[in-house]
């Protein structure tokens, strides 16, 4: 098993890391698709900084780390991996997001959002999500320290 590793495309080297390192922390969309399941979630900078935040194109406003060369109002890409994300059940018919889908894995579910005509996929325990189906309504949570503004 290998220690570091170097992701290339077209002959450049996009990122040398550690697996986990590449993993959590893509340098790039490409290394971010390249390396598992991921969601990259489209939407426009509200705040800058550390304690910035995002309006996602989905609908969802989500708090994260602004890098420094990303101003209010410019465009941006949320990466987050699919097994980050929190949901439950909402209580409110106005709910933004409901599964489109919901796949059982034995011991993990895989469920496709549909928020804004926006798709989300989610990948949590079963134990967590086993009384939800296809149609209910759903509220998300990204953890601020799971997802991060990216580049291209």
């Amino acid at each position: 098993m290998s220690d570091r590793i170097a992701v290339i495309s077209n002959g450049e080297i996009q990122q040398i890391g550690r697996p986990e390192d590449i993993y959590e922390n893509p340098s790039n969309q490409f290394v971010a698709n390249f390396i598992g399941e991921v969601n990259l979630l489209s939407g426009v900078c509200l705040m800058e900084g550390e304690n910035g935040s995002c309006k996602l194109d989905a609908g969802h406003e989500i708090s994260l780390s602004i890098p420094r060369n990303v101003k209010k109002g410019d465009a941006v890409t949320v990466f987050i991996r699919p097994e980050r994300i929190r949901i439950n059940k909402s209580s409110s018919a106005k709910s933004l997001t409901s599964i489109s889908g919901f796949t059982y894995l034995g011991n993990a579910a895989h469920i496709q959002l549909i928020s804004n005509k926006q798709i989300i996929n989610v990948t949590l325990p079963i134990d967590k999500v086993k009384n939800f189906k296809k149609g209910d309504l759903i509220e998300i949570e990204f953890p601020k320290d799971n997802a991060q503004v990216i580049n291209k």
